[in-house]
């Protein structure tokens, strides 16, 4: 099963596949990795990547100021 994109309709799709012993494979940013799902695998990075990959590009490309914008409040 691939998907879906929305997190409370993949929360039941993963329920629904380690119920039915289905692997369950994912992308989009999951906000709690901290729980462990036997059969899903998400193949989003992490925020803490996301936010390394940024520090390290600022850092790399020797910028003092960056502006991020974003669609979501999902950091708040």
């Amino acid at each position: 099963m691939f998907g879906p994109w929305e997190p409370v309709l993949g929360a039941h799709v993963q329920s629904l596949c380690e119920a039915l012993d289905l692997p369950h494979i994912e992308a989009r940013l999951d906000l709690d990795p901290a729980g462990y799902r036997e059969f899903s695998i998400n193949l989003h990075p992490s925020q803490a990547h996301i936010n390394t990959a940024i520090k390290d590009l600022m850092t790399f490309l020797n910028w003092t100021r960056v502006a991020i914008v974003y669609e979501e409040d999902y950091g708040k």
